[in-house]
């Protein structure tokens, strides 16, 4: 009914990982192309499965049959579908580092090595052996696969005609799980398959040279070293055909339709296209894919808007002179003003060329403080950061101030710092002092 997706590396959860994915999706209704935050998602648009979760801070997307999947940069999961189900759940954690999308059930990888598994149950496909030595996952239609930290798979859930029945072995570095089949690489670069091949699709070719792999409903892909991708299996929409050219970087497979990700971070689709999607939004800048049943999404690059903000560093003082052997600290006032509140930054983010604010005292309290230090009736955020640090050698140089504000926004700021040796300071004193009058 759908295909499903593997991964290599963990974060990269039921979908690409060596650059690899597949997922699915079912629902008959017009489609759209539609973006929120890093998620794009275009096919059909019928159901909210297909609407992508808002934020930019997504760095893994995976699709089920009714439900989508988004992990987090800070490692929570998103999820989102049509109904109420317990295929989408709230998850306050942030450990995970992969998620799988199956065709009613999802796993998440957590960063202890451990799985958790939700959803659809009817086979088992959603409880995970225990363990913390998992590396990665991949979720199929009823069945799931999880590979170990020493290279060995692990399977469970409907194992009709073998498809949770892995072979043995230790040397595998990449799973994914189709509709009856499944899918693993070998170190050696070699693709081996099991489970239903009425089709071929559990039939890989031959070599050594393989860096990647997809599996679909009733077909497979694999990615080559040299950049080229093979397909092989159930060519009914011609999703079995391969494309040309050698700059791929990542493959993905949807139930009747693939995707596969250049190395420019434009995408090529082929395939079924009944619900518009193979129809590929017309840019660059995409880093991840994943393939659905009739719908398709893809992990677009972030690009972070950076709030410049005016700081000072030393307020009311020139020269901006700091001492290479100070043991002080040395003030530095974020300036706000009509359109920007300083108060909202959070000192625990800011950092002056690196350094961060002085914490001090046996609660670790930060040494930052509210202060109007330009007199403009606006308050504005002064810290403090050890002065020895600043700065190795002497001279005039730009100092950069990085932060966030509490909401999440990221801010900049730059001025400038005269570093100085003691004993430049002490000889300007002696020469200001011998060149002034006898007795004062």
């Amino acid at each position: 009914m759908s295909g499903y997706i593997s991964s290599s590396l963990p974060g990269m959860g039921m979908r690409k990982s060596t650059g690899i994915l597949w997922v699915l999706i079912l629902l008959i209704c017009p489609f759209n192309l539609a973006f929120a935050g890093d998620i794009a998602v275009w096919g059909d648009s019928g159901a909210s499965q297909a609407a992508p979760e808002e934020g930019s801070d997504f760095v893994a997307v995976s699709a089920g049959v009714y439900h989508s999947l988004a992990l987090r940069s800070d490692g929570s999961i998103a999820t989102w579908d049509d109904t109420v189900s317990l295929q989408s759940l709230a998850f306050l954690e942030t450990d995970y580092i992969a998620v799988a999308a199956g065709g009613f059930h999802s796993l998440a990888l957590r960063s202890d090595g451990s799985i958790v598994g939700w959803g659809d149950n009817t086979y088992r496909q959603a409880d995970p052996p225990e363990g913390n030595d998992f590396v990665a996952i991949a979720a199929g239609v009823e069945h799931s696969l999880a590979l170990r930290s020493d290279g060995s798979i692990a399977g469970w859930g409907n194992n009709y005609l073998g498809r949770a029945n892995p072979p043995e072995g230790n040397d595998f570095v990449a799973i994914a799980a189709g509709f009856f089949h499944s899918l693993a690489l070998r170190s050696d670069g070699s693709v081996v398959a099991w489970g239903y091949g009425a089709y071929g699709q559990a039939d890989p070719p031959e070599g050594n040279d393989f860096v990647a792999i997809a599996a679909g409903d009733h077909h497979s892909l694999a990615l080559r070293s040299d950049g080229s991708v093979v397909a092989w299996g159930q060519n009914w929409y011609g999703q079995a055909e391969s494309p040309a050219g050698n700059d791929f970087v990542a493959i993905a497979c949807g139930s009747y339709h693939n995707l596969a990700l250049r190395a420019d971070g434009t995408i090529v689709a082929w395939g079924d296209n009944r619900y518009g999607q193979t129809d590929v939004p017309e840019e660059d800048g995409f880093v991840d894919i994943t393939g659905g049943d009739t719908f398709s999404m893809a992990l677009k690059e972030s690009v972070s808007s950076v709030l410049t903000v005016s700081i000072d560093i030393k307020p009311g003082s020139r020269l901006n002179r700091v001492n290479l052997r100070s043991q002080g600290v040395i003030p530095v006032a974020i300036l706000g003003s009509g359109s920007f509140d300083a108060t909202n930054v959070d000192p625990a983010s800011v950092t002056l060329n690196g350094v961060a604010v002085k914490v001090v005292g046996r609660k670790h309290r930060l040494l930052a403080h509210l202060a109007d230090v330009n007199r403009d009736g606006i308050f504005d955020l002064v810290c403090y950061m050890e002065t020895r640090l600043l700065a190795s050698e002497p001279g005039v140089s730009i100092a950069v101030l990085q932060g966030n504000t509490y909401d999440g926004a990221a801010i900049e700021g730059e001025d400038f710092i005269d570093a100085v040796k003691p004993w430049a300071r002490r000889y300007k004193r002696h020469v200001q002092l011998s060149k002034s009058p006898k007795g004062k």
